[in-house]
């Protein structure tokens, strides 16, 4: 009995140095250890969002996956390196995502949103061909458009007038 309490009691100042011993590592150390575990829970948020974003993907919810890998790459750009694998399924499904986006919009006839779509592709991988080949489609639409179709500042008071609109035949009814 003596023994195993002894035993014990020895485990416990060993264990005790060891504890304070880690304690007065100082802050720097502190700073780093914070930093190493807010990197590794930012590499299991980081699995969570491709996952959810490929699952969205998967249903055709284009801009819900947009939103999550965009999402997942800005948590690529804080980690930063020892995530290559990431990165890549990040970058690989931001931009097949925006470029169908892009081609949706185009299809619609949405240029200038098309544009924007084209844009981030390319801000995310600045050599990809297929969007580098469609933004250059897309400019040339854009300029053949120029002069026959209204430029935005015109488009954004489309809706003021339809608000204006719609409030002047509430009060007609009103009356």
């Amino acid at each position: 009995m003596t023994k195993a309490a002894s035993f014990s009691l020895g485990l416990l100042v060993l264990c005790g140095t060891s504890v304070t011993g880690l304690a007065q590592a100082g802050p720097s150390t502190d700073a780093a250890i914070k930093q190493a575990v807010q990197r590794e829970a930012d590499r299991i948020t980081l699995r969570q969002k491709l996952a959810d974003a490929e699952a969205a993907e998967t249903r055709k919810d284009l801009p819900a996956a947009a939103k999550l890998y965009e999402q997942a790459y800005a948590l690529v750009q804080g980690i930063g390196n020892n995530i290559d694998a990431e990165k890549a399924a990040t970058i690989a499904g931001y931009t097949r995502v925006q470029l169908e986006l892009a081609r949706s919009a185009e299809k619609l006839g949405e240029f200038h949103e098309a544009k924007t779509h084209l844009a981030l592709v390319l801000k995310v991988d600045p050599l990809n061909a297929q969007g580098l080949s469609l933004m250059k489609q897309n400019e040339q639409t854009l300029e053949s458009l120029r002069g026959r179709e209204p430029d935005t500042a015109t488009l954004e008071k489309v809706v003021e007038v339809k608000e204006e609109k719609i409030a002047a035949g509430t009060h007609v009814q009103n009356a």
